[in-house]
């Protein structure tokens, strides 16, 4: 259900290309850009995963493929925390902050 999910986000984001003919348009699709493609990575992971263990219940599996499917499987649930460090501004700022890296700004009201 998930990949009907993000082939729906794909169409959607999509039939937006005529959002694109503004400059405010491709500034909300350039803004939107980064989640799609984080959220887009997890599917994938989800995705291999479970097509792998639909292959092993209906076919003979070696154990290579059987041991493929176990890592991917832990990949899925591994690597969502990896990607958002890697790709989301807002985690990052946050374990920086968490860190003593980055002090918070506080925007002065005067």
């Amino acid at each position: 259900t998930s990949a009907t999910m993000y082939i729906l986000l794909v169409i959607i984001v999509v039939t937006k290309q005529g959002a694109m003919a503004s400059e405010d348009g491709r500034s909300r699709m350039s803004a939107s850009a980064p989640i799609f493609i984080q959220a887009s990575l997890i599917c994938f992971c989800n995705v291999t995963a479970a097509m792998e263990y639909n292959y092993m219940n209906f076919f003979p599996t070696p154990p290579f493929v059987i041991e493929l499917g176990q890592v991917s499987w832990q990949l899925t649930h591994g690597m969502p925390p990896f990607i958002y460090l890697l790709l989301n501004k807002t985690v990052k700022r946050n374990l920086r902050r968490l860190f003593g890296l980055e002090k918070k700004q506080v925007k002065d009201l005067t």
